[in-house]
């Protein structure tokens, strides 16, 4: 039975022995959510009601340590709301996975995580034990195969992450960062972006990410305590594509145009152009 508890904040990502996956029964209406998001919503009902007899789901009050990198892979977990934090064995960011994203879906295959991942407070995170889920994708042709799309689309973006690093200025890299979390049909949006863990997650250190977003303030970014307002995308794709330059102190580099192969640091599933895909879900290996 999908379960919830509530916890209070913890220190150190630590339980004291006991397991965060228990509590009451959790509302209906969750349950149909994690059924109708991808990759589920390919499931028969009498498929998912499998892996919801094995589900259980914690509702943080603080940080919870999902797994550890090189643990044996024993769950996937669906970071229902809020964002979990993905790091290396040595401590460095390398991603982030926000709502109706998945954390260890290729872990799945290979039985063993590849990164540490850490919920963050006031998150909502499903845990579906691992036999649950490979049981079902040996009955489900099409979920299988979205697996290995979330799978081969993960490596994509981690390669082209690599590759940004490489070739693109910090101002760069955030500017090509923000452009990938403005929906397809919008050219402005207001950002609700952890600035500590996005600035680790490009490879920048908070000054250099805080930096950079002053220098873009000059093609519309503007931020807010917790918020970043992107005001003209155009502006934007300008700069990424060398139209447009800023004069700072930053090594120079040479600007890559944005199309559909373009280097990207953020999760999110990319339509042509450059563009985000509106919903884009962002998961991890």
């Amino acid at each position: 039975m999908l379960s919830t508890a509530i916890y209070a904040p913890l220190k150190n990502f630590t339980f004291n022995g006991a397991d965060p996956w228990g509590g009451r029964p959790a509302e209906v209406s969750l349950l149909d959510m994690v059924a109708s998001i991808s990759p589920f919503n390919v499931l028969e009902p009498h498929q998912f009601e499998r892996l919801r007899r094995e589900a259980t789901v914690v509702r943080l009050a603080g940080a919870l340590t999902l797994c550890e990198a090189g643990a044996d892979a024993e769950a996937l977990f669906v970071v229902f709301d809020g964002r979990a934090v993905l790091s290396s064995a040595e401590g460095m960011i390398v991603d982030s996975v926000g709502a109706f994203g998945l954390v260890g879906a290729g872990d799945l295959f290979t039985g063993q995580h590849s990164f540490e991942a850490v919920a963050t407070a006031g998150s909502t995170v499903v845990r579906i034990p691992r036999e649950s889920v490979l049981s079902v994708l040996e009955d489900n042709g099409r979920l299988a195969q979205a697996f290995l799309g979330i799978v081969a689309g993960t490596v994509k973006r981690l390669a082209e992450a690599l590759t940004a690093q490489r070739c693109l200025s910090g101002t760069q890299r955030v500017a090509s960062y923000l452009l990938d979390q403005v929906a397809e049909d919008e050219d402005a949006a207001v950002l609700r972006i952890p600035k500590g863990i996005v600035a680790g997650q490009l490879g920048m250190t908070p000054e250099s990410f805080s930096r950079a977003l002053t220098r873009l303030a000059r093609v519309g970014v503007k931020r807010c305590k917790s918020t970043i307002a992107v005001t003209d995308c155009s502006a934007l794709r300008r700069l990424l594509a060398g139209e447009t330059i800023l004069e700072d102190t930053e090594s120079r580099k040479p600007s890559l145009s944005r199309g559909p192969s373009s280097s990207r640091g953020s999760s999110s599933s990319r339509g042509s152009g450059g563009r985000a895909t509106s919903p884009a879900f962002s998961h991890s290996l």
